[in-house]
């Protein structure tokens, strides 16, 4: 749940955002929306990427041969993660997430923009 309110954070407020700062640069056009679905896509990936990083390793991980798990939860992962990999270590996989997330937010906007052209 906090990825998605991370990933939504990033993509929703920033696209209007960018949108209205590139109008008034390039004018309002398909080139103008599209480049601001792919700022707010990046700012998707990279406050969301952190959460994936440690919801995956919190689903991949397996018992110690004691019988203990590596982490106890969220927040036991993150500080081992920083203690082990550093804070850059949220961000390992960025580009192979930003190339799967940014078109999904990248298409999620612009539908949601004809959408609102269509009905208002």
């Amino acid at each position: 749940m906090v990825r998605a309110m991370a990933l939504n954070l990033g993509m929703l407020g920033p696209y209007d955002q960018a949108k209205e700062v590139l109008t008034r640069m390039m004018g309002a056009s398909m080139a103008t929306n599209l480049s601001a679905s792919a700022c707010a896509g990046f700012l998707a990936a990279f406050l969301s990427l952190p959460f994936d990083n440690l919801k995956t390793k919190l689903q991949k991980m397996k018992a110690n041969p004691d019988g203990t798990f590596p982490y106890k939860g969220m927040m036991d992962c993150a500080l081992k993660t920083v203690a082990k990999e550093g804070p850059l270590g949220f961000y390992t996989g960025f580009p192979t997430y930003y190339f799967r997330i940014a078109p999904h937010a990248m298409l999620t906007l612009l539908f949601s923009d004809m959408l609102k052209n269509l009905l208002y």
